[in-house]
This record gives structure tokens, C-alpha cells and sequence, in this order.
């Protein structure tokens, strides 16, 4: 399985709803949504959560799946394993370390708070992609 990301949700446990844009740009078919987030109240190490759907995506773009800069998940992991590992992850108890979200970037970085991973960020994980 291969993915692009579309969205960063920060601080997700403040809010019981939120509204995800999707990029016009991706293009139309079935497709998994997937979302996943990293537990840090046990730092260094993380507990990682997911879930997915099956989704049809609505679109006019001209985009091709085959277009799109994916990515894996596991194969090589675009997450860093632990707090240490890479550019690890924020220790969310330790207000003095830089509180920085890590991952890949996204397929569009204009919305859903995806400047928070874009290139160039302290805890972007795009070198880490296959």
C-alpha cells in the first residue's frame, strides 16, 4: 500500500469534531483513507493508532494515482520508531524541547495544517520515504 497524506491534526485530543479539506487535485476512484496518530505520554517510546475506510473519491483533476508522490508506511517506515530515533518525536512533558509534529509532508502543505510537516520543518520524515 502506498499513501499520500492530506492532513495534520495538532493537539487532536482538544477536539471531538474536525473538518478535513480535501485537495482538489487528488484524483477520482476508490481509495483508503486512513488516519493514524502517535502517542507520546510515554516518551521516548510511542504508541501508534490507526484506522481506515474505504472511501470513493469525487474529483475532475486530470491526476493519476500513478502522479502522485506516495509514499509507504512500513516499507521503509516513515515514522520514526521512538523519540530518538531520527528526528524522533516531541516529549509533549518536556515544554523546554521543541514541540515540533513529525511526519511526512503533504500532498498539498496550503491546507489542514500540513505546513506543520512541510519540507524544511524541524520533523519532516520525507527522507525517510523509499
Amino acid at each position: 500500500q502506498r499513501y499520500v497524506k492530506i492532513a495534520n491534526l495538532p493537539d487532536c485530543k482538544s477536539f471531538t469534531t474536525w473538518n478535513i479539506k480535501i485537495p482538489a487535485d487528488l484524483p477520482a476512484g476508490r481509495a483508503i483513507l486512513r488516519w493514524d496518530w502517535a502517542a507520546l505520554h510515554v516518551w521516548p517510546s510511542v504508541e501508534f493508532y490507526v484506522q481506515c475506510v474505504d472511501i470513493d473519491v469525487q474529483s475532475s483533476s486530470a491526476t493519476t494515482p500513478g502522479d502522485l508522490d506516495s509514499f509507504s508506511i512500513t516499507s521503509p517506515p516513515v515514522y520514526p520508531d521512538s523519540g530518538n530515533d531520527g528526528v524522533g518525536y516531541r516529549n509533549a512533558f518536556n515544554r523546554g524541547m521543541a514541540q515540533d509534529m513529525t511526519g511526512p509532508s503533504c500532498f498539498d502543505d496550503s491546507i489542514n495544517d500540513c505546513w506543520l510537516t512541510a519540507p524544511g520543518t524541524p520533523r519532516n520524515t520525507d527522507d525517510r520515504r523509499g
